[in-house]
């Protein structure tokens, strides 16, 4: 039940809420979570709010996988100029 407790979820709303009023230009806002709860409105001001990078893990188990880790790939290469 990780992520679903109010443990969890009232100190992210809160966590939200401040990032909504903003914070200092000096200040890097660094979040890394396994699996995060993309349907939570934590995540999704996360996402409106910021720059956000999703590092997600192939799930080795589903058919297709390679090409669309083939894709990830090409697609990042595009943005640093290499050439596959």
């Amino acid at each position: 039940m990780k992520g679903k407790s109010v443990n969890i979820l009232e100190p992210l709303e809160e966590l939200g809420a401040i990032l909504k009023s903003g914070l200092p230009d000096d200040v890097t806002f660094l979040v890394s979570a396994i699996d995060p709860d993309k349907r939570r409105s934590f995540y999704k001001t996360l996402t409106k709010l910021a720059d956000t990078q999703i590092f997600d893990q192939p799930d080795l188990n589903r058919s297709g996988w390679e090409e669309n880790a083939g894709e990830i790939v090409r697609a990042e290469a595009k943005k640093t100029r290499f050439r596959i």
